[in-house]
């Protein structure tokens, strides 16, 4: 497959993702953004009651955050090789 053509193809691809990017699918991403957010609220006042705030605070403190860059740093990577 040639370089010109599998550019095409992407381009192709694109338009026909921004043309299904319709106002109703926008309400339904807002719906499912605004339900993962009352999740997580409610998520957090759970472990907050039952934990309480101290266990939590005392476990944010031996977190290794090493792992946590590198876990970023390792989703970054992927995306730029999709992106190639």
């Amino acid at each position: 497959m040639s370089k010109e053509s599998f550019e095409n193809n992407q381009e192709k691809e694109i338009e026909q993702l921004q043309q299904e990017v319709k106002p109703t699918n926008k309400k339904v991403i807002i719906f499912n953004f605004l339900l993962i957010l009352v999740i997580f609220i409610g998520l957090f006042i759970y472990m907050v009651k039952v934990d309480g705030i101290d266990s939590i605070k005392e476990l944010l403190h031996q977190v290794d955050y090493k792992w946590v860059v590198a876990r970023f740093n390792l989703f970054n990577h992927s995306l730029a090789l999709r992106g190639e």
